[in-house]
């Protein structure tokens, strides 16, 4: 509504210096990190966007909220800086509030939890081929 005020709930830094924030209108927005121009914005959650988080090549960035999806963007051109939508999981039943990206030897594991429960592993890179592992329920 006009005269709302945004929250920006979730923050995260790339490698090559862009900005990510989740908002309480359900927008993932990608700023330029240099100017603090933004470059693009996703209206792919119907609610708060409470956590996001990056693959540690900075190629894939992930988000979450109260709508219970894990969206998956992708830099689909990394020298003029383009993303785009790529999925979305919804493997939990409630908000997702937490979300965290670890490395080992495997790869890249983003971590999720949430209001359900259960703590959810997904393979980053192949977030789109695979399905999570249920960590903690």
């Amino acid at each position: 509504k006009e005269g709302d005020e945004l929250c920006v709930w979730a923050l995260d830094y790339l490698p090559d210096g862009t900005i990510v924030s989740g908002s309480s209108e359900g927008d993932v927005t990608f700023w330029d990190g240099k100017f603090g121009t933004k470059l693009y914005t996703f209206k792919q959650h119907a609610a708060d966007v409470l956590a996001v988080a990056s693959s540690p090549d900075g190629r894939f960035v992930y988000a979450s909220g109260i709508d219970s999806q894990v969206a998956q963007f992708e830099r689909v051109d990394a020298d003029a800086n383009t993303w785009a939508y790529t999925t979305c999981k919804r493997p939990h039943t409630h908000d997702v509030k937490a979300m965290a990206m670890a490395s080992g030897p495997a790869g890249a594991v983003l971590l999720t939890g949430g209001n359900d429960a259960q703590l959810l592993a997904y393979h980053a890179h192949a977030f789109r081929k695979r399905h999570p592992v249920r960590v903690v329920s």
